[in-house]
């Protein structure tokens, strides 16, 4: 090889080496960090700037950098639970964009006047629930928010319920549904909620509560074994007693509520759950009369209409989540 063709090609190497160095270097800039595209799909586009950006993900760094410190990305742990709730929020911003899309294929859109004063009208009455100006600047400032920042989420909300109502504005219920769900229901619909006045101990074995059962069975009075044997503290002083709750409380869960419907005032039943032994006993019912078909019937339309909306709405979504194809890069989220 002839020097100058060799001193060609020492430039050319160095040229390459040069230009691969100044890649790594742009890479790693802040700018280029931000301009990594982290999820990409059929006119779907976001960076990481974007993700970055969002409102959700500067609160979740936030309270991140207070329970591990400033240095928090140097924790394993941190670095994996940061990586899953950024792929969260940004699944709810390709979800928020592929709506977006859609909307103005389907046309739904509203004129700039529009939107700024369904825009300005949230912000006002959010400023209202919150005590006014000044106390809603307080909460900017501390979630880190500028007025700009809520009022462009207020445009996606709006512009998300724009496309929801077009979607299933078509969206009814035969009255033979109504009247079904109606019949099925009839519990649901009575003047005031049921209510079971219930006394309740707790023990560890089903011995323990056989034994109780006897007991009970004997004429014991049932707050006397309570407060001598029960393990439930919150319950054990005052005899078991939780006075009158209704079938849908979940305090005691389905299983005990779901009995206590069926057992008539004075019983008593015993039931395990991971808890231990539950012994409950049916002081009184308080059942009140069923409300007629025709006076409930819109509420129960109402409810079924939202039901198959939503419904609706999920399968669209779906549809077009799938559609677009958007591919996700969680290894550029952090």
């Amino acid at each position: 090889m002839s020097k100058i063709k060799k001193l060609m090609a020492t430039l050319m190497i160095g040229a390459l080496a040069v230009t691969s160095v100044g890649c790594n270097l742009i890479e790693k800039t802040p700018e280029a960090i931000r301009r990594q595209v982290v999820a990409k799909g059929k006119g779907v586009k976001i960076t990481r700037g974007e993700l970055d950006d969002d409102s959700r993900t500067k609160n979740l760094m936030k309270q991140f950098e207070m329970a591990y410190g400033a240095n928090y990305m140097e924790n394993e742990e941190a670095v994996k639970t940061v990586i899953a709730y950024k792929q969260s929020i940004l699944n709810y911003i390709i979800q928020s964009e592929v709506i977006e899309s859609k909307g103005k294929e389907i046309g739904v859109k509203l004129t700039d006047s529009e939107m700024a004063e369904e825009v300005d009208k949230r912000y006002n009455e959010y400023m209202e629930t919150v005590g006014g100006e000044e106390e809603l600047n307080k909460l900017l400032e501390n979630a880190d928010m500028t007025e700009a920042e809520v009022k462009a989420s207020y445009e996606k909300q709006i512009l998300e319920n724009k496309v929801y109502e077009e979607v299933t504005k078509d969206v009814t219920v035969a009255e033979e549904e109504i009247k079904k769900s109606y019949d099925s229901n009839k519990e649901s619909y009575t003047e005031e909620p049921n209510k079971v006045k219930i006394s309740y101990m707790l023990v560890d074995t089903e011995e323990k509560a056989s034994e109780i059962i006897s007991r009970l069975d004997n004429g014991e009075a049932f707050s006397d074994i309570a407060k001598e044997v029960s393990l439930d503290e919150s319950t054990k002083e005052n005899g078991g007693d939780l006075g009158y709750i209704t079938y849908d409380d979940p305090k005691l869960g389905k299983q005990i509520m779901t009995a206590a419907k069926i057992l008539k005032v004075g019983e008593v039943k015993s039931l395990e759950d991971t808890r231990g032994f539950n012994i409950i006993k049916i002081e009184d019912k308080k059942d009140f009369p069923i409300k007629e078909f025709d006076v409930v019937k819109e509420e129960i339309e109402k409810m079924l209409v939202d039901q198959e909306k939503y419904n609706l709405w999920q399968t669209k979504l779906n549809e077009w989540l799938e559609e677009k194809d958007v591919k996700t890069y969680s290894e550029k989220l952090i």
